[in-house]
């Protein structure tokens, strides 16, 4: 009914480019595209149909990815490149004529012996022993090699593109009074201010009658002041994240305990970010699909995108691995490659008021984003100080997805409120 890659992976690792990945080790692997996604597609209609709840739903999410996920996914598109690109080589390479190959067989059987007895190694047998060398030689240098710190890492990874990291190991290059300099005026920058008066009262108050079980009351208490907000304030926005946050955990935690970066995305994260938002676009891209895939051991990216009405990119967020599982490596990793990215950004928004004579206009602009690892999250603003593009790291907070941690969210919307406004 379906394919053994489903038989063999549990529920939780499906994905597009773990299917692929797994037909390919088989004998019966077609190299096409568009048989083996024909492979896929009945797979997951047949899931949907017969499976049990935990396969249907995992069949289901990804049956509604399926149109154009070859484009959609980076890493299904980079695959089925090489894959086909490969098939094509083969193909092209010239057969070697059978009849040749039984002539000279038959011709040199004797011949050989001869030539190895009276005049020592050919010159093929010497380059074949010199590359055997290099081989052994090439295997003890990487056997040997010390792994890089992240310090190590780090260096290769900012040198080349200008940025100066203040987040992670780079602030050990400095010392304090340098990272004063650096950091003077941008203080401001990173500084985010409490939450309004009534809308902090009203959050507390939330607070207090979930810490004493009167669930409902604080439910219906949200509606009611949803309801009679002016549209669109602040305090309209506030009441209905609490009621969203409030429906989302009245029966157990909002994340099951195999929760994907992408689950925290639309789960724990977008009801805020869509509920906020003050006329952005807010694009949504992830790499491989849903889970993570067991054949990848960093998993999948996911990251969301906002553009301005006029489509301008003028922010990007991060969402990658729990902190648990993050190394210091991929951590540095992760912060450079988004560093790049928005400094790309910052060289756009920079391009569109850039004079000679405005240097307090440069130094004004800059772009805040935030990096999430699992629920944890964290401010990053990234702004040109000197000709290099220096990353400043801000105040972090947690995504809350249990009633009992209700807290947490206050000082998330608020975070979350002060960079969309600098965007």
């Amino acid at each position: 009914m379906w394919d053994a890659y489903f038989e063999e992976t549990l529920p939780g690792n499906y994905s597009f480019l773990g299917f692929y990945k797994h037909r390919q080790k088989r004998t019966d692997f077609t190299h096409s595209f568009q048989k083996e996604a024909d492979i896929l597609r009945k797979s997951l209609d047949a899931l949907a149909r017969h499976g049990t709840e935990e396969v249907k739903k995992r069949a289901v999410s990804l049956g509604h990815l399926f149109n154009n996920h070859r484009n959609t996914f980076k890493e299904v598109e980079a695959f089925w490149d090489k894959c086909e690109s490969t098939e094509k080589v083969i193909r092209k390479r010239p057969l070697r004529s059978t009849t040749d190959n039984d002539n000279t067989g038959s011709v040199s059987s004797t011949s050989t012996k001869k030539i190895k007895t009276t005049r020592g190694p050919s010159r093929s047998d010497n380059s074949s022993q010199e590359n055997n060398r290099e081989i052994i030689a090439n295997a003890l240098t990487i056997e040997n090699k010390k792994r890089m710190t992240a310090i190590e890492k780090a260096t290769l990874c900012y040198g080349a593109s200008r940025i100066i990291d203040l987040s992670t190991q780079m602030k050990e290059w400095f010392s304090i009074e340098d990272r004063k300099f650096i950091m003077n005026k941008h203080k401001s920058v990173l500084k985010v201010p409490e939450m309004y008066f009534d809308e902090s009262t009203f959050a507390e108050s939330i607070e207090k009658m979930i810490n004493q079980k009167r669930i409902d009351v604080a439910y219906e208490r949200c509606i009611q002041q949803h309801c009679k907000s002016e549209k669109n304030s602040y305090m309209y926005k506030i009441s209905k994240i609490y009621s969203d946050f409030i429906f989302k955990c009245m029966n157990d935690n909002m994340l099951d305990s195999s929760y994907t970066k992408v689950d925290v995305m639309i789960n724990a994260c977008s009801y805020i970010i869509q509920t906020l938002r003050k006329g952005l676009k807010i694009q949504q891209r992830w790499s491989d699909s849903y889970c993570p895939s067991a054949d990848d051991e960093n998993g999948c990216g996911c990251n969301v995108r906002f553009l301005s009405t006029s489509g301008i990119d003028i922010g990007k967020w991060n969402f990658s691995e729990n902190a648990t599982a993050s190394t210091a490596s991929k951590i540095i990793g992760d912060r450079c490659l988004f560093g790049r990215i928005n400094q790309s950004i910052l060289n756009g928004l920079l391009n569109l008021d850039l004079t000679d004579d405005n240097d307090n206009v440069i130094e004004g602009i800059f772009v805040p984003f935030i990096q999430f690892s699992g629920t944890s999250g964290q401010v990053l603003v990234e702004g040109l100080v000197e000709g290099y593009y220096v990353v400043f790291p801000g105040p972090k907070f947690k995504l809350p997805t249990e009633l009992q941690h209700i807290k947490e969210l206050k000082p998330a919307i608020n975070i979350m409120e002060f960079v969309m406004v600098s965007l």
